[in-house]
């Protein structure tokens, strides 16, 4: 439900979005602007069907659970297995605690 004006201002800004600036203008101007865009297009084609490598290192980096050498430029994680098998022990834990409080306090039949 756009009024007119509101119709040729969304075209005029693709519009302006598409041509790019400079000397070329027209048709060549036209094609480079929907090259560029078919370009991004294909960019976020290839992360959908591929997906995003994020190293395991870098994950951890983020809860500070590793270091970043910037010689190397790369991420170390040397107790990495240490994390993740205790994450892995304290979310089953948990998952348990869960279960076991549901037994207590849900009543499942009647008495």
């Amino acid at each position: 439900a756009y009024t007119e004006t509101e119709h040729r201002d969304i075209a005029s800004c693709l519009t302006r979005k598409l041509l790019i600036e400079g000397p070329d203008i027209g048709l060549n101007s036209i094609i480079r602007g929907f090259s560029e865009l078919w370009d991004i297009v294909m960019f976020i084609q290839e992360i959908i069907e591929k997906g995003i490598d994020i190293p395991g290192d870098a994950i951890l980096y983020y809860f500070g659970w590793s270091q970043f050498d910037a010689d190397k430029f790369e991420f170390s994680a040397p107790w990495k297995w240490n994390y993740c098998v205790i994450a892995v022990v304290a979310f089953l834990l948990a998952m348990e605690i869960i279960k076991l409080c549901a037994v207590n306090f849900i009543i499942w039949t009647k008495r």
